[in-house]
This record gives structure tokens, C-alpha cells and sequence, in this order.
């Protein structure tokens, strides 16, 4: 089945990346490529100008990553899949449409989804997909994750360690398509229509924890969300901000998020959605 996939890109100040992604994703066969330029202030649109078929939305003020994604939203078509990709993303995967289209069809209750992202290093990022957030699960997925990776190589002790990690993280766990909570929003998939139905992502949350409350809300309509290593993207890790910005973000989100969602309080909510 050959399901339409669209490519977003919000961007701020980073014309270098997002000109090599562009030159990386124009190599591939997707249904279409959209930039959101988030007000910058380098030479992104004039770089853009030498890729004449990447459609360019430029907003004047700057949203932020949710801002942004909900604004390519409104320029998108009805149809297929939107895969967004920060723009300090590089592609691993040559033939992403092909392969994401036949992870689609080959699970047709999919809503949203993730794939697999690696660091510098190649090493999988930890939090790249999960369980619900949920403060004490958080504090036992640190006090049992550092350990299991510390002792991995002990025999008996490294195993152990593992299995009692995976019951709040899922990062250990074998490299192989699964069902998930949440995954993050730097590599991340979902249907045209649902999205749209949903009205993108809540615009209460600014850079923070909207990837976690979107995959709620579409498995609340009863749909999937799934992790899928099938494409794989570097992340280059070009932050915008200052660390302490971040912080403030971070935690301002963290409380909308649970006083959204309150049930997420509970480590184990019966029935999860």
C-alpha cells in the first residue's frame, strides 16, 4: 500500500542543518516537504531558495516547536501521514517512505508513532519512546536505570537488573517494533486527519511534554501508537535557548501536563487507554 507521507520541519536559526537535511530528504520519495521557518533571523530563506520544491511557511514571530507544527498543520493535505524531523536531525534511513508506509499498512489502527533516534555516538536515545509520564515511575526508572546500565556485563546481576529497569523504562528494552506510550516530538509520525481533528498539539505547551499529551489524546480516540526502528534519524543535539529557559520550560509544562491529565498522577491507571 503506498500511503502518501509528508514531511515538516520546524526550524529556527539553523539554515547549516536544515540545509543538509533538505539536501538528505529530497533524495527520497516523499509526498511533500514543508519547512516552517519560526521567525529566524539567519539566512534561512535564502537558503531555501536553491530547493525549489520544499514549500516554505514563514512565521514573523516566533512560536516554538508546538506553535510551529500546529501552524504547517493548516498548509498540510487531508491524506497520509505527516512525518515531522527537528531540522538538527540527520537521516540514517535511504528509503523512509517506503519503509514507514509499509509499517502503516502492516498495522492500520496506527495513529501516531516514533522512530528510532541515536545519538552522536549511535547510541539509542533514552528517552526517544516510553510509558506515561508519571512522577514515581520517574524516580524509579533513575534509581533502577543507572544501575542496570552500570552492571550490565555482571552475569546474573546485569539480567536482574534489566527486567526490574523495564518495568518503567522502556529504553533497555530489545530493539524491536512495539506498542508505546509516548514517544518524543524531534522524530515523530501521525495521520493527516487525526491531527488535524485534534487540532495539533494543545498550544499551552511551548517545547515540552506536548509529544506525551498527543499520544494520550490519540489513544483515548482508540487509536495506537507504536515504536518503530525501521527508520532511524541522528540527532545532532543544536538546542536553542539558554539551559536555564529550558528548565523554566521543562517544569512549566511538566505542571500542565498533569493538571490536564490528573489520572497520569496514577502509576497504573486501569483501564490505560
Amino acid at each position: 500500500m503506498n500511503i502518501p507521507i509528508h514531511v515538516g520541519i520546524p526550524s529556527y536559526n539553523n539554515a547549516i542543518d536544515l540545509k543538509r537535511l533538505l539536501g538528505e530528504l529530497s533524495q527520497q520519495k516523499f509526498a511533500s516537504i514543508t519547512v516552517l521557518d519560526d521567525a529566524s533571523t539567519d539566512d534561512t530563506q535564502s537558503m531555501l531558495s536553491s530547493f525549489p520544491d520544499v514549500k516554505c511557511i514563514r512565521s514573523e514571530v516566533n512560536l516554538g516547536t508546538v506553535g510551529a507544527n500546529n501552524l504547517m498543520l493548516r498548509n498540510m493535505p487531508e491524506s497520509g501521514f505527516i512525518l515531522f524531523i527537528d531540522s538538527d536531525m540527520m537521516l540514517e534511513t535511504k528509503n523512509i517512505p517506503e519503509a514507514l508506509s509499509l509499517f502503516i499498512s502492516q498495522h492500520p489502527n496506527i495513529g501516531a508513532g516514533v522512530g528510532k533516534i541515536i545519538n552522536q555516538k549511535g547510541e539509542a536515545t533514552r528517552w526517544n519512546y516510553n510509558y506515561d509520564l508519571n512522577p514515581l515511575r520517574s524516580l524509579f526508572a533513575f534509581l533502577t536505570y543507572h544501575p542496570a546500565v552500570i552492571f550490565k556485563n555482571v552475569p546474573g546481576l546485569g539480567a536482574f537488573l534489566r527486567i526490574k529497569s523495564l518495568l518503567f523504562t522502556m529504553h533497555l528494552a530489545d530493539d524491536d517494533p512495539k506498542k508505546i506510550d509516548w514517544g518524543i516530538e524531534a522524530f515523530f509520525f501521525v495521520r493527516v486527519d487525526l491531527f488535524k481533528d485534534l487540532q495539533g498539539f494543545d498550544s499551552r505547551f511551548k517545547r515540552f511534554h506536548e509529544g506525551p499529551d498527543l499520544f494520550l489524546q490519540i489513544r483515548k480516540r482508540g487509536f495506537e501508537t507504536w515504536f518503530t526502528p525501521s527508520i532511524v534519524a541522528r540527532d545532532i543535539d543544536q538546542h536553542t535557548g539558554t539551559t536555564w529557559e529550558r528548565r523554566c520550560h521543562w517544569w512549566r509544562s511538566y505542571i500542565i501536563y498533569f493538571w490536564k491529565n490528573p489520572s497520569r498522577l496514577l502509576m497504573y491507571r486501569v483501564p490505560r487507554p
